[in-house]
């Protein structure tokens, strides 16, 4: 199923497939611009399973601080989707 709102009768329209791979390359792009702290944080919370209270560890933090940096950089990547789709 197509995890765009552009479907036709239930079935991922071109232009939405198109639209959802634009979107991610442009986000990639984005978040290749990240300072590599932020960076760091997203892969190890979202590709390596990390909890953040052992990110904070492993960067020296309190783990209020990097909950607090994780959010920053994921309402940062929000907003930037919702103004490329604006």
């Amino acid at each position: 199923m197509c995890k765009t709102a552009a479907t036709i009768s239930g079935e991922c329209s071109a232009l939405g497939v198109l639209e959802r791979q634009e979107v991610l390359s442009l986000l990639a792009q984005r978040m290749a611009e990240l300072p590599d702290r932020q960076k760091k944080i997203l892969a190890l919370y979202y590709h390596e399973n990390k909890k953040l209270s052992e990110i904070a560890t492993h960067f020296g933090l309190t783990e209020s601080r990097t909950i607090q940096l994780h959010q920053q950089t994921v309402d940062l990547l929000r907003n930037y989707v919702g103004n490329v789709l604006a």
